[in-house]
């Protein structure tokens, strides 16, 4: 009987939306009620828009006890203007306004989760005091690269070792990348790296020339050697052998 008079139910667009506007405000008070008095978890997004212009819905994670379990619900939609629309800071206000508003307490909520990773990226930059940029790939089969890398990673160590040392993921990558930030000789190894890494890539680049080099090969070999001895044996040692010597090994 009741999906007969649902489905032969119809209306106009202006009944419609006063329906709406009715039980809106109904399920509005209900979940403020809720929040003020339970805990709550909230997910924040944004949208694409390249514009000055950005709306920004909030839902809510909260136990629903008439249904007796966790349920996702819409608490509000925002428009979010100017330059800075996308920004940590007018996001986190945006909601801030939005709780006090509503007598909504801070010390309710558990969690935040941003679908934004303009927003996400600015949260930590301001954090650990730093300036967003890529991460450099670096491919196993080309030497080249892997100085960029390191000097990229020690660039960022602080940071990326806060995020990773901060979170808790059950990945096995993500676990593998906690247990190496957890290491305080990692920095150490990516210092000597850096120290090493430059005297390979200059010797690197010169074989990578497309002209013949042929007859510069050998002088470059030797200098290669001197350099790589300087840094990596003993002077005490390096310096009693000859030229002769280090061609043998070469």
């Amino acid at each position: 009987m009741g999906n007969t008079v649902a489905e032969s139910f119809t209306c106009s667009r202006t009944k419609t939306a006063a329906i709406v506007n009715c039980l809106g405000d109904h399920f509005f008070e209900k979940l403020k009620t809720d929040m003020q008095n339970q805990l709550y978890s909230l997910m924040l997004d944004a949208s694409n828009d390249t514009g000055l212009q950005k709306m920004f819905p909030v839902t809510v994670r909260i136990y629903d006890i008439n249904f007796r379990r966790i349920m996702t619900k819409f608490l509000d939609i925002n428009l979010l203007e100017g330059r800075d629309a996308s920004t940590a800071e007018t996001m986190f206000a945006s909601v801030n306004n939005l709780l006090d508003m509503n007598d909504i307490q801070w010390d309710h909520c558990m969690a935040i989760g941003l679908d934004n990773t303009k927003g996400n990226v600015g949260e930590h930059q301001e954090f650990c005091d730093m300036e967003y940029a890529e991460v450099v790939q670096f491919i196993s089969t080309r030497w080249l690269p892997l100085e960029l890398c390191i000097n990229r990673e020690l660039k960022k160590y602080a940071g990326l070792r806060t995020y990773f040392l901060s979170e808790n993921f059950c990945d096995a990558r993500f676990k593998r990348l906690y247990n190496v930030y957890s290491n305080p000789m990692t920095e150490v190894y990516l210092l000597f790296y850096q120290a090493v890494l430059p005297c390979f890539t200059t010797f690197n680049k010169l074989l990578q020339k497309e002209e013949p080099l042929i007859h510069q090969l050998y002088d470059a070999q030797q200098r290669f050697m001197n350099k790589l001895a300087a840094n990596l044996i003993h002077r005490s040692y390096s310096s009693t052998r000859s030229q002769v010597e280090w061609e043998v090994i070469c």
